[in-house]
C-alpha cells in the first residue's frame, strides 16, 4: 500500500486502512512517504493549515488538547479559530474531542462536507462513558466515533474490541501502550475504518505503518 505518486490522484474519500499521524509540520513528508494512507496533521504539535495545501481531501485535521493528552498550550478559543481556519480547506476528516467546547463546530464541519471523527482519550476504562459519548456521536451526526484509554488489563482490550466490533457508528477503539497494541493490529478484524500508526511514534504502543502492513500481510487482510 506504500507504493504509488504523492498527489491526491485516486485518493478522494478513501477507503483507509491506516491513518498516519505526523507532526504538522511534516504532514508533506508523510504525505509523501506513504502516498496510499490517510494522513492526520497534529497542529497541536506545530504546522498549520497551510501545510496541508494540496493533500487536503486524504488529511485529517487534529489539534488535541492537553487534557486529552495532546500538545496544544493555548486557549479554546484560539484552539476553535484554529479549526475554523482548517475545516475551511475542506479535509477529508478533522478531529474533534467530544466532551470539550470544539465540538461545537460539528455542524459547521458537516456544512462544508467534512467528516467529524468524534473522540475521548480516558486515562482509565468508563464502559458507561463512552457508550454515552457512543450515542451522542451518532445522534450529532459525526462520521467516527474515536475512543482511547489506559487499559488496566487484557479485560479491558477485549471490552474495546467488542465495542468496536458491535459500534453503531464507524469506530476506532485503541488501547494505550504494549498491553493494548493488539487494539491496533486487530482494526481491520474489529470493523474499524482506520487504525492509527506514525514513524514517529506519537503515542504509547502506537506501530509504524510497515509493522501494521507486515502484520496484516502475514494475516492476508493487504
Amino acid at each position: 500500500m506504500c507504493e504509488g505518486g504523492s498527489g491526491e490522484e485516486g485518493f478522494e474519500d478513501g477507503p483507509f486502512m491506516i491513518c498516519v499521524s505526523a507532526p504538522g509540520g511534516k504532514v508533506q513528508e508523510a504525505a509523501l512517504r506513504y502516498p496510499s494512507h490517510l494522513v492526520e496533521a497534529r497542529l497541536d504539535l506545530g504546522g498549520s493549515p497551510d501545510d496541508l495545501r494540496g493533500i487536503e481531501r486524504r488529511t485529517m485535521i487534529t489539534i488535541r488538547r492537553r487534557e486529552e493528552w495532546g500538545s496544544w498550550r493555548w486557549g479554546e478559543e484560539e484552539r476553535k479559530a484554529l479549526m475554523r481556519r482548517a475545516i475551511d480547506l475542506n479535509p477529508r476528516y478533522v478531529d474533534l474531542e467530544i466532551s470539550s467546547a470544539i465540538y461545537d463546530l460539528i455542524d459547521e464541519a458537516r456544512d462544508r462536507s467534512v467528516g467529524v471523527v468524534a473522540s475521548i482519550h480516558l486515562g482509565r476504562s468508563d464502559w458507561n462513558l463512552l457508550l454515552s459519548l457512543q450515542r451522542k456521536a451518532i445522534s450529532s451526526g459525526a462520521e467516527v466515533f474515536k475512543a482511547v484509554i489506559t487499559p488496566s488489563c487484557i479485560g479491558d482490550c477485549v471490552k474495546m474490541m467488542t465495542m468496536t466490533a458491535s459500534s453503531k457508528i464507524p469506530m476506532v477503539g485503541i488501547c494505550l501502550g504494549e498491553l493494548g497494541v493488539i487494539t491496533r493490529f486487530a482494526a481491520p478484524l474489529v470493523r474499524s475504518p482506520f487504525t492509527y500508526a506514525s514513524p514517529w511514534r506519537l503515542a504509547p504502543g502506537q506501530p509504524t505503518p510497515e509493522e501494521l502492513e507486515e502484520v496484516w500481510r502475514s494475516w492476508d487482510l493487504m
